[in-house]
């Protein structure tokens, strides 16, 4: 609810637009031991789009996003991470407002005791750990709501 107390009211029309992008992600084998595979990643993407006849910028447009990690993986443990910056997003219509780019750092380990027959996996997952303040740019709500904050959890799991 905006201040004033008010309803913010909108309006969906239809009209031409032109949308581009690249989306690229890659994974290159860093070592390949007998006790288990490194793997070095690397993304990005990327998306524009214009309303077609000089109409402006088409509302709630994903910003561009670059990462890299590293992922190792084995019968009976996987570890990994990946740093994700998102972009500022500048490119918005009137009546719509910007948002800041953010970094975004992720990671897990997870072990499984009995290897991968059993089914069973003990993990820590943390999302977010550089607590930055981070607002989804496509969100209705992104100027007052914000995305979770540090986050790490103990997962276990089991499968039959």
């Amino acid at each position: 609810n905006p201040p004033g107390g008010e309803l913010k009211q909108l309006n969906y029309t239809q009209r031409d637009a032109n949308f581009w992008g690249a989306e690229a992600k890659g994974s290159y084998d860093l070592a390949q031991l007998t006790a288990g595979r490194l793997q070095a990643v690397v993304l990005a993407d990327m998306v524009r789009a214009s309303f077609t006849g000089g109409g402006g910028d088409v509302p709630r447009i994903q910003p561009y996003r670059v990462g890299a990690g590293l992922d190792w993986s084995s019968a009976a443990f996987d570890a990994s991470f990946l740093a994700l910056y998102v972009g500022p997003q500048k490119r918005v219509p009137a009546g719509d407002t910007a948002t800041d780019g953010y970094f975004n750092l992720d990671a897990q380990a997870a072990w499984r005791p009995f290897g991968e027959q059993r089914g069973l996996e003990v993990a820590l997952v943390g999302h977010n750990l550089t607590d930055d303040v981070q607002r989804n740019a496509v969100s209705l709500n992104r100027d007052v709501v914000e995305l979770p904050g540090r986050d790490v959890r103990v997962v276990l799991r089991q499968t039959f």
